[in-house]
């Protein structure tokens, strides 16, 4: 992979550190309440394709959206939180629990 395209893919993946950036998986799911499955899909596989031992920069970043979309998980069945997972169903969080954090996970270890 050419050094443009890495640092391109770099910066797609990073959007998602600021969760003010509309259009993002962190925005949406963590700011608005709608944990899009489609874009958290992009960021694994935009990682997957990037992978560089070392980079700390996405290795931080994918233990913070694992931290997170678990506190939002945990806020939403809190009944004295006003967080709330606007569509959110048992489906997505078994999904979350059972093959995204574990494959966000992996890509952590590799990093």
């Amino acid at each position: 992979m050419n050094l443009y395209i890495q640092n391109d893919l770099k910066n797609k993946i990073l959007q998602n550190r600021d969760d003010s950036i509309k259009d993002t998986f962190c925005y949406l799911f963590f700011e608005e309440g709608f944990f899009h499955a489609n874009l958290i899909e992009i960021i694994i596989k935009n990682v997957e394709e990037y992978i560089i031992k070392n980079d700390i920069d996405i290795k931080n970043l994918l233990i913070w959206i694992c931290q997170c979309v678990d506190q939002c998980f945990i806020s939403h069945h809190d009944k004295d939180d006003y967080y709330c997972i606007k569509n959110y169903s048992s489906k997505i969080e078994s999904k979350w629990i059972n093959g995204w954090k574990p494959r966000i996970q992996l890509l952590v270890e590799k990093l």
